[in-house]
């Protein structure tokens, strides 16, 4: 992970790309202490124990939190989407055109090409 003043966390992506994921602090915190508490892998660099994904107490964690919460969705990508969804409109109620607007989600998303938000974006 990087320099918290940085308020970014860097990130090997699909395709083995590096990434920089901006983080407020608090996020960063909560990824320095679940970092830290796993024991899993003590002074490596990696929060997760492998790179199959989210391993299956988080995934649990996020299931419990979101029935608490009443949010219907709980799997990591609904909120992707749900992030997209949200910066989408923010963007065109701010006065981008929908192809700036859709650049931008793109770019905030990690992904090269816009066509691949037809699997983020919902029209209202």
């Amino acid at each position: 992970m990087t320099n918290p003043s940085a308020s970014t966390c860097g990130i090997i992506i699909k395709g083995g790309r590096a990434r920089d994921v901006p983080l407020n602090d608090e996020a960063w915190q909560f990824f320095q202490a679940l970092r830290g508490g796993s024991g899993e892998r003590p002074g490596s660099d990696y929060v997760f124990r492998d790179r199959k994904g989210l391993p299956r107490e988080l995934q649990r964690c996020i299931n419990r939190a979101c029935r608490e919460l009443g949010i219907g969705h709980s799997r990591v990508h609904d909120f992707r989407a749900a992030y997209a969804n949200q910066l989408y409109e923010r963007l065109v109620e701010a006065g981008a055109s929908d192809r700036q607007a859709r650049r931008e989600v793109a770019a905030a998303l990690g992904h090269g090409r816009v066509d691949v938000l037809r699997h983020y974006l919902r029209p209202k």
